[in-house]
């Protein structure tokens, strides 16, 4: 059995990226495209660590994974994840903080200077035929 197990790697690969380092683990490893809510505990039961984004990783899931000691979330949120539930069994999670900062900052800038500019209503004013007029 793997070490390591990816229960939904299609929510994050859209055959753009290398998983090379991923899918060549030491331990072995076990990629899934999709995992369905009753697939979770029969193909992480014994593994040690999971990479999962959207698969949800509850308490009774947790429980009947007596090895797991590692859930890696790939996205900014847990909220898929029994936390509690995982620090009682001694399960670190870990996400991926901050990977989006930059673009955020940009888009935030660039909405800014769209409502200065009142720049919808200027795209509004043109569909609507009034810029001509003005």
């Amino acid at each position: 059995m793997s070490e390591l197990i990816f229960l939904d790697r299609e929510t994050l690969d859209q055959n753009d990226l290398d998983l090379t380092a991923i899918e060549s683990w030491p331990g072995g490893c076990q990629s899934y495209a999709q995992t369905s809510p009753d697939q979770v505990v029969e193909r992480i039961q014994s593994a040690r660590i999971v990479i999962v984004n959207k698969v949800v990783l509850s308490a009774e899931v947790l429980a009947q994974c007596p090895n797991l000691a590692l859930i890696c979330v790939i996205a900014t949120g847990v909220n898929n994840i029994d936390t509690e539930a995982a620090a009682a069994q001694g399960i670190r999670v870990v996400n991926c903080r901050g990977y989006g900062t930059a673009s955020v900052s940009q888009h935030v800038m660039a909405l800014m200077f769209a409502l200065s500019t009142r720049l919808v209503s200027y795209v509004d004013a043109v569909r609507a035929g009034r810029w001509e007029q003005a």
